[in-house]
């Protein structure tokens, strides 16, 4: 049966009635581009990081080594990168020192990965600084790094940020690291 409408007949045998599955559309269906003539582009959310600290005491030191929980998935080609930074008011200031791990060095599982700085970068009281992880690389969707975050957002001294590809955006949770003086 397809369309018309059913007629009740005499008693006789069974007739089973299926209906397959159907969708209805309200709209016209367009291409893929959605105003219908340009190309969108789709950034990553999150391809860097930006975590704000101060430090907890009265006092002034030098980074020697900062660490961070990460791993590698697939083969990035590419190193991890750290920026210490001074904080500009909620953004990346200044440049104090930059830093890299090679993929070679990151495992594939979740692990506190090493940057060792020159420790000569002072932090004092009462400043806030922050740490920029990207990689040096282009994006890869199948090899690429990720970054561990503490998602409940626990410390109290600083702020993660995301970066969408034109800004930094506020996140709920924080980046794992730890900062070490020698």
């Amino acid at each position: 049966w397809s369309g018309g409408e059913l007629v009740e007949s005499s008693a006789g045998a069974s007739i089973n009635i299926k209906r397959g599955g159907s969708i209805t559309v309200e709209e016209s269906v367009t291409g893929e581009r959605p105003n219908g003539s340009t190309n969108e582009t789709v950034t990553a959310y999150g391809q860097r990081l930006y975590q704000t600290f101060s430090l907890a005491n009265n006092a002034t030191w030098t980074v020697a080594r900062v660490e961070i929980r990460a791993r590698k998935v697939g083969s990035p080609s590419d190193a991890l990168r750290l920026q210490l930074v001074a904080d500009n008011a909620g953004s990346p200031g200044t440049v104090l020192e930059t830093v890299t791990v090679a993929a070679a060095n990151i495992e594939s599982v979740i692990d506190w990965i090493s940057f060792t700085l020159s420790n000569t970068v002072s932090v004092a009281y009462g400043s806030t600084y922050g740490l920029i992880v990207d990689r040096t690389g282009a994006m890869d969707h199948a090899n690429f790094y990720e970054v561990e975050i503490d998602d409940e957002g626990g410390y109290t001294r600083g702020a993660l940020k995301l970066y969408d590809g034109s800004a930094y955006q506020a996140d709920d949770g924080d980046m794992l690291f730890r900062l070490l003086g020698a």
